[in-house]
């Protein structure tokens, strides 16, 4: 394992969709879907910042479960990070647009930063 500087790209990015998220939770439950968006694609860049650090291939996806899928082959994955992905899979792609299905509540957007931040410190923790 050898630090990557396209592994820290993705880790750059996922802190400023981290500080995004972070940002929309001040505005309340009016930006609650924008906010779990953010939190998942924090997770994913994180998560992908790790595959690559492994040298792992990876498809263009927005999955978190077939991403920590790939990166179980070389690392344990926790069941809470697996939780956590599952928590914050919904908000890939469908949250961005209009739709006749519900809004996050600010609940679920307090819920999706802290999963966030779960997989970051997971991340990290493998990759210093």
């Amino acid at each position: 394992m050898k630090e990557s500087s396209e592994a820290a790209r993705w880790y750059q990015k996922a802190i400023h969709d981290e500080g995004m998220a972070e940002f929309g939770i001040s505005g309340g439950q009016e930006y609650a879907d924008s906010v779990c968006f953010h939190c998942q694609q924090s997770a994913e860049k994180n998560i992908k910042g790790l595959l690559i650090w492994f040298s792992i291939f990876f498809p263009r996806t927005h999955s978190l479960q077939l991403l920590l899928n790939l990166a179980s082959k070389c690392v344990h994955v926790p069941d809470v990070i697996w939780q956590a992905a599952e928590k914050l899979e919904p908000y890939s792609v469908a949250i961005r647009y209009p739709s006749d299905d519900p809004d996050p509540s600010f609940d679920e957007a307090i819920e999706a930063v802290e999963c966030m931040k779960v997989i970051r410190f997971w991340v990290t923790s493998l990759s210093e």
